[in-house]
């Protein structure tokens, strides 16, 4: 089946008065956004702070706004549950429709990858058997070459001649990989580190890039939080990020 067929025929609607123009949470919704407009303008005309009223017209908006956050967080929560309660069996159908699918096609692609890995030893083995024979011919021309020499008197001659390399002619096999349609193949490919003092080291020899490497930022950060003012870190400093919050 298609996916445009599966699509037409598994389709679901989602009423729209549940939450669409005119439903009851968007009536809630507007009354709480309606509720706080006014000082979201006034908060907004508010671009610098030069007395010290003006620095206690900004606290008192931030802890109005603050209680603003918490009103929201009171209407969204409980609605974001129903509809998580709603979706969660869905997440789970498609979940488990998803794994057969994809267990089955996991399965298969190793199968082809294992055929291709037997496909290709078969071409290298017959690669190899050509080239082996490529040789061998050489090589008997080269001594029917040195036979025929010294037989004719000129042994120097059938001398070198057997002291010469040789160079078999290039094997172009026919043999190719049998072609699947439907089946892409792809090789990933990857790093593992073994030693990393190894790789360190190679990088401060300027035998790797310095890219090799990544700083720990999230142990350097908790170094920085524990330390505070006292840290101290070869090549790093301390960064400082003040933030002003608000109580409602």
């Amino acid at each position: 089946m298609g996916t445009l067929a599966v699509q037409e025929t598994l389709m679901l609607q989602i009423p729209p008065e549940i939450l669409g123009p005119g439903s009851e949470y968007d009536k809630r919704r507007l009354v709480l956004k309606g509720n706080y407009e006014s000082i979201v303008l006034e908060a907004s005309h508010l671009t610098e702070i030069n007395t010290p009223e003006d620095a206690g017209k900004a606290a008192n908006l931030g802890r109005i706004l603050q209680a603003g956050t918490k009103d929201a967080e009171e209407f969204y929560t409980p609605i974001k549950r129903q509809c998580d309660a709603v979706k969660a069996p869905v997440l789970a159908h498609e979940k488990e429709f998803l794994s057969l699918l994809n267990g089955q096609k996991i399965r298969l692609g190793m199968l082809l990858t294992t055929w291709d890995e037997k496909c290709m030893r078969e071409k290298e083995a017959a690669d190899r058997a050509a080239r082996e024979e490529a040789e061998r011919q050489a090589r008997e021309e080269q001594l029917a070459r040195a036979i025929e020499l010294e037989q004719s008197g000129d042994a120097e001659a059938a001398e070198q001649v057997l002291e010469e390399p040789v160079f078999a002619p290039a094997v172009t096999q026919t043999y190719s990989l049998p072609k699947v349609a439907g089946k892409v193949g792809k090789t990933n490919y990857g790093c593992i580190v073994e030693n990393f003092k190894d790789l360190v080291k190679a990088v401060a020899d300027g035998r790797a890039p310095i890219q090799c490497l990544k700083a720990d930022e999230q142990f350097l950060n908790q170094q920085a939080r524990s330390f505070k003012e006292a840290f101290s870190i070869p090549g790093c400093k301390l960064d400082r990020n003040s933030k002003t919050h608000f109580r409602a």
